[in-house]
Parts: structure tokens; C-alpha cells; sequence
């Protein structure tokens, strides 16, 4: 990453995560139930907080 962008997230991060942590995923899970058995896993790496994965 470059020094602007890290310096624009450092400078922005508590914004930036109340956006994330408050964004309606609710059409990504159902697109998720709708294609995965109810005992499949997924594995997330280094997808921000892991809320969507639960």
C-alpha cells in the first residue's frame, strides 16, 4: 500500500469501521444460505472483522 492510502485509513479508521460494522449484508446471506448445505464451513482469512462469517 502506498503512504497516502495507509495514511488516509489511519486517519479515517473509526469511520471507516463503523461503516463496515453497520453495512446491511443481509442479501449476502441469503445469497450465502442459499448455496451452502447447513453444516458446510467457510474459512475467512483476512476479511476484516469476520462479522459475515456467523
Amino acid at each position: 500500500m502506498d503512504r497516502s492510502t495507509i495514511h488516509y485509513y489511519n486517519k479515517n479508521a473509526d469511520k471507516l469501521a463503523e461503516l463496515y460494522e453497520t453495512a446491511d449484508m443481509s442479501e449476502i446471506h441469503a445469497l450465502l444460505v442459499r448455496f451452502l448445505s447447513e453444516k458446510a464451513r467457510i474459512l475467512e482469512i483476512g476479511c476484516g472483522s469476520g462479522r459475515c462469517s456467523h
